[in-house]
This record gives C-alpha cells, sequence and structure tokens, in this order.
C-alpha cells in the first residue's frame, strides 16, 4: 500500500484525498491506496506539489476521489515534457534492467509471475503515457496501441499478457515470448531518443 502525506500534520486534518489506484498487475478494481494530504498554498499562486513525481500527479489529478475536502486542491498539471522528462529517468531504467533479466532467464518462478506479467504490460502504459501525457489502465493503453498501430511494438504480447492478467491465468504460456522484450525495450528507447 502506498501512501503519500505532504505537508505538516496539521494539514491532514484540513484536506485529505484519495486517489484511485491501481493493484500490483494494474487494474482498476481494488479499493484506492493513495492518500495525498495537503495544506493550501497562498490563493493566489497555483497549487504545487513539488515532491510527487508527475505519475502520481496525473494519477491525483485524473482519478481523484475526495473523502474529506475543505477547498479543493488542483495542483498544476504536468506538462508532455515533464512527463517525458520522468519516463527518461528510473521509471524506463528499471523496466528495462527487468526485462533483460526475464528475457535472458531459463524458468519462470511462481513468485516471479506478477513481475513478469507487468514487464509484459510496461511497453503499452510506457507508450500511451509517452504520447498522451496521461495516466491510464492497462486496458486504457491496449485500446490506444489497438487504435494508433505504433510500429514495431509488438501489440499482440502486450494484449496477450493482458488477457492472462485479467482471466488470473499462469503467465508461463508467455514465457516463451520473452526474447521479445529485447525488441520491445530497443522501440522504447527509440521514443525517448527521438
Amino acid at each position: 500500500m502506498r501512501s503519500w502525506l505532504h505537508g505538516s500534520a496539521s494539514s491532514c486534518q484540513s484536506r485529505i484525498l484519495q486517489c484511485r489506484s491501481v493493484n500490483a498487475l494494474g487494474t482498476r478494481r481494488d479499493a484506492c491506496r493513495s492518500i495525498f494530504a495537503k495544506q493550501p498554498n497562498s490563493p493566489r499562486k497555483p497549487q504545487h506539489f513539488p515532491d510527487l513525481a508527475p505519475k502520481a500527479r496525473l494519477d491525483y489529478l485524473d482519478h481523484a476521489v475526495v473523502l474529506i475536502e475543505r477547498e479543493r486542491v488542483r495542483p498544476v498539471r504536468p506538462t508532455l515534457k515533464e512527463v517525458r522528462h520522468y519516463l527518461r529517468g528510473a521509471p524506463f531504467a528499471n523496466w528495462a534492467d527487468r526485462a533483460r533479466n526475464f528475457a535472458a532467464a531459463k524458468t519462470l518462478k511462481p513468485k516471479d509471475h506478477k513481475e513478469y506479467l507487468r514487464t509484459l504490460l510496461y511497453p503499452g502504459r510506457f507508450y500511451y503515457t509517452w504520447m498522451t501525457g496521461l495516466m491510464g489502465s492497462n486496458d486504457d493503453a491496449v485500446a490506444f496501441l489497438s487504435q494508433s498501430h505504433p510500429v514495431q511494438l509488438d501489440i499482440t504480447l502486450i494484449a496477450r499478457a493482458l488477457q492472462c492478467r485479467r482471466s488470473a491465468a499462469n503467465p508461463d504460456s508467455l514465457f516463451a515470448a520473452r526474447t521479445i522484450l529485447l525488441s520491445q525495450i530497443d522501440v522504447c528507447a527509440a521514443l525517448l531518443a527521438g
């Protein structure tokens, strides 16, 4: 469970907001998990959440569910440039490392099933967020990929991983496709470079 508390302890009394978030595999069926508390800025200044990554701000802006509110908080929406800068950093590097590890693996251990599915699904969400600047579910990302048909990204593998997640099936049937992750890295890296 993730929790972000911002501001002083008294800020929790002034405003608590809860965001819809994703479970371990990216569905929106689970109960809310992210809690944001923020002391308001000056009324003449925009609301900033400087310590929240662009991804978390987008999640808050696009999927917030109010629990208690005295005053509506509208942080500044990250620009597409900010979102892309964020994606160029640790999110991409961490995913690429995991993808390379899975591509080189000889077997898929049961403890790695969820992580393997996340790794297969990531290119779809990465592409969706890179192109739109929005946060979306795996379903949103696959629907976007089906409409936009990005060149060289293996949409079929991403859709199969999503179906596997939806049906709670064993991802061992997708393990033979693990080497495709290397080309998925290349496609995403080309977006970063372009």
